[in-house]
């Protein structure tokens, strides 16, 4: 499903960027200037995809010159109880999108002075070492760039409720992939890497990671609604949207108990994770 959503995302910048009449070529003003043709193009490209990948709901809004020009919710949230997608309120979980925060974060210790993006990551990590499997050593910029050089594994990444969370030092300790290939020399996605970077922003800054997003990205952006925390604070609880599953022909809700669409590795493997819209 997410990788549905990021197809239906792309494909929609996509047709915005070639096919709004507003959209002038050479000098003069670029892009849509009215949420009105916004909305007549954006109504109709939903409609349509929506149904293509069977996705229940959406929210779209299109920023232009740092203002929202256009903002609208496709379908719905909850469809059991018809409870509609809302743009400024409801909360869905964002996947693999959290790496973005935790690339922020890691730029902001180097900013910070506190790290350099070629260090070895091993001169902070105390709880276990990445295994010197090649002389040359993974680095920030290894991990941010996807280049680490480690096998990665979808197995044990998720877990059936909070109860079972693992502290994500404990976890990476007890399975970290083995490293395949020299750093720095093949992009291989990792969830594994980035989790290690999510870690290495808990040991150097001293604070959980989600408290380090909190007040260090959240609260400065105005972004109040959107957390790491889990579970998911009470007053978005009740905004969060049903996770749904394709499945022979039915769109089908997954367990309350095991929101997989919230589970995908951000920084924090075989962790629940939160970020809200």
């Amino acid at each position: 499903m997410n990788k549905r959503i990021c197809t239906l995302a792309l494909a929609l910048l996509t047709l915005l960027s070639t096919s709004l009449p507003a959209l002038a070529q050479g000098a003069g003003p670029q892009g849509p200037t009215a949420p009105q043709e916004v909305e007549a193009f954006a109504d109709a490209f939903f409609a349509e995809k929506m149904t293509e990948y069977h996705i229940p709901g959406a929210a779209f809004v299109l920023v232009k010159d740092g203002q929202i020009l256009f903002a609208k919710g496709y379908g719905y949230a909850d469809l059991e109880n018809r409870r509609p997608v809302i743009p400024e309120e409801t909360v869905f979980c964002i996947g693999s999108v959290g790496k973005l925060f935790t690339s922020t974060a890691v730029m902001q210790l180097a900013e910070r002075g506190l790290i350099d993006l070629d260090d070895d990551v091993n001169q902070y990590l105390d709880l276990f070492q990445i295994k010197d499997t090649y002389p040359e050593p993974v680095t920030f910029a290894d991990l941010l760039t996807h280049t680490g050089g480690f096998d990665d594994r979808q197995i044990d990444i998720w877990v059936p409720s909070l109860s079972q969370v693992m502290p994500l030092g404990e976890y990476l300790a007890a399975t970290m992939p083995p490293r395949l290939r020299l750093p720095g020399q093949m992009t291989q996605y990792s969830n594994h890497g980035m989790a290690l970077a999510g870690y290495l922003v808990e040991v150097i800054s001293g604070i959980p990671f989600a408290e380090y997003v909190k007040e260090n990205i959240f609260q400065p952006l105005g972004m109040n609604r959107s957390t790491f925390q889990q579970p998911v604070p009470s007053r978005m609880a009740s905004d969060l949207a049903v996770g749904y599953k394709y499945l022979l022909g039915k769109t089908v809700p997954l367990p309350a108990s095991t929101p997989t669409s919230c589970r995908l590795a951000c920084c924090t493997s075989r962790r629940p994770m939160w970020p809200a819209s």
